[in-house]
């Protein structure tokens, strides 16, 4: 029960050379195929967007206890694991979104998009996501907690899914500087200490392994 949010995750920035989520992934990159060169990973590997649907409560009462927790997911055919053989994903960007899925209640989310945002305070709750990466078998099995050590986070308005834009892109790492730039936000998952999340190397991709999103209450600062 609750209200719905809806995630895609893509492995690019700006949602940008992906392999659609009815497509394999070639079995055997090609670095020199001019399609991206057949891989859209730094390892010459490829990942197609995901996506997945977490129904939360409205209102954020049960702040820090009332998000939805989820482990890594992968595709089958090319995945990627930590060095404990754990899935991890590589997320360039993330779309988020009020789901509906066509009309309330669908997936267990029985409070509709319209619904939320004429009823509740949009105004002073963020969606809250902060992404974690198990070190070991026993931060893999067990199951986080909010406050856990966590590699970055957003928040979200939530005024800004129901009065601005029906979905938000956010790049996971700078990309102001893409051919794409200006498609999905920068700069908006940051590390625990505030700054910007961005990698040494330059490469698109902030790796996660596991996941929490909430409603936070008495929040009016989500995004920049």
């Amino acid at each position: 029960a609750g209200v719905g949010f809806k995630i895609n995750v893509w492995p690019n920035r700006h949602m940008a050379h992906p392999y659609d989520q009815d497509d394999l992934c070639p079995l055997t990159p090609d670095p020199n195929d001019d399609s991206w060169g057949g891989y859209n990973l730094p390892d010459k590997g490829c990942q197609k967007p995901e996506d997945r649907v977490y129904c939360l409560p409205p209102t954020g009462d049960d702040f820090p206890w009332g998000g939805m927790w989820d482990a890594a997911w992968w595709n089958g055919n090319n995945p990627h694991w930590d060095e404990n053989g754990n899935p991890t994903v590589p997320a360039g960007s993330i779309l988020f979104g009020l789901y509906d899925g066509g009309m309330a209640p669908r997936d267990g989310c029985d409070i509709s998009r319209t619904e939320y945002c004429n009823n509740y305070d949009i105004d002073n709750t963020c969606l809250g996501v902060r992404l974690y990466y198990a070190l070991d078998g026993d931060d893999w099995d067990n199951k986080w907690e909010w406050d856990s050590p966590f590699v970055a986070e957003t928040y979200i308005q939530m005024s800004k899914f129901c009065d601005d834009e029906a979905v938000v892109c956010i790049n996971t790492t700078d990309g102001s500087g893409d051919d794409e730039a200006g498609i999905c936000y920068d700069n908006w998952f940051t590390y625990p200490d505030g700054t910007p999340f961005y990698n040494d190397d330059g490469s698109e991709q902030l790796w996660f392994t596991h996941i929490i999103l909430q409603v936070v209450p008495d929040c009016d600062y989500g995004g920049q």
